[in-house]
């Protein structure tokens, strides 16, 4: 998204608790540029392990 003068303008959206991810994934769908920090964190159950977006 950019000004009229081709400046590019930030917001910031407020999402409900555990939504982010959903949030991301439909401004990509609209071509909207976007950023959402994430960690990658191992979790390991008793039979298994699994790295976990978060």
């Amino acid at each position: 998204m950019s000004d009229v003068d081709g400046t590019p303008r930030w917001y910031a959206v407020r999402t409900r608790s555990r939504h982010e991810k959903l949030v991301r994934d439909r401004l990509a769908a609209e071509g909207i540029e976007h950023l959402l920090p994430t960690v990658f964190r191992l979790s390991q159950w008793k039979d298994r392990k699994k790295e976990i977006e978060m």
